[in-house]
């Protein structure tokens, strides 16, 4: 057989580091500094990796979390029900619309970096949201494997065995809002797409 030369590897390891560095938004990624080194390491450019990362960056967290700052500002300014109130029939179809989209763009790989190190403080703010809980329960049947949505569902079962507890309870309210909590429910979204 014929040898591969080093520069031919070097350019194999290069062009794949740059596939990972071409993805969107790759610049927000955990382990973006790695893959930088790695790519500076098998001689690629700094003009190129600075070139890559600006072409690739799409913002999607961050306009995910500016829609959830809006929406829960328009909801918590006015409760009076003003013209700035948002409109109780709008929050189901965001809802659908943000669901349709994590169901598309889930990666069991990617939401399961999410518990390398301290799990997020989103996510105990997403285990009580129970408009979110079936979404989680159809990702878990579609990616049994995923250690995110296990943690997850395993946070959502307590919180679900208290408030049937306090619905119970004379005493005990459950006022559970999708406006108060969109930014960790954006997050979530957008963290595990």
């Amino acid at each position: 057989g014929s040898l591969i030369s080093a520069s031919t590897m070097a350019e194999s390891s290069l062009d794949r580091l740059k596939k990972k560095l071409k993805s969107t938004d790759s610049i927000m990624e955990p382990k973006i500094t790695s893959i930088i080194k790695r790519f500076m390491l098998a001689q690629g450019k700094p003009e190129e990796v600075v070139d890559i990362l600006s072409n690739s960056y799409r913002g999607r967290a961050q306009m995910v979390n500016l829609l959830g700052s809006w929406l829960s500002s328009s909801s918590s300014s006015s409760s009076g029900g003003g013209t700035d109130s948002l409109d109780a029939s709008v929050l189901p179809i965001l809802q659908q619309c943000l669901a349709a989209e994590v169901r598309k763009w889930f990666d069991p790989r990617k939401a399961d970096l999410i518990l390398d190190g301290d799990p997020p403080q989103w996510i105990n703010g997403l285990s009580k949201q129970k408009e979110w809980q079936p979404l989680v329960k159809e990702l878990l049947k579609r990616h049994p494997n995923c250690l995110f949505l296990h943690f997850l569902q395993k946070k959502i079962q307590p919180n679900a065995q208290q408030q049937t507890q306090n619905r119970n309870n004379a005493t005990g309210s459950i006022s559970s809002s999708v406006n108060s909590n969109i930014d960790e429910t954006a997050a979530a979204a957008v963290a595990a797409a």
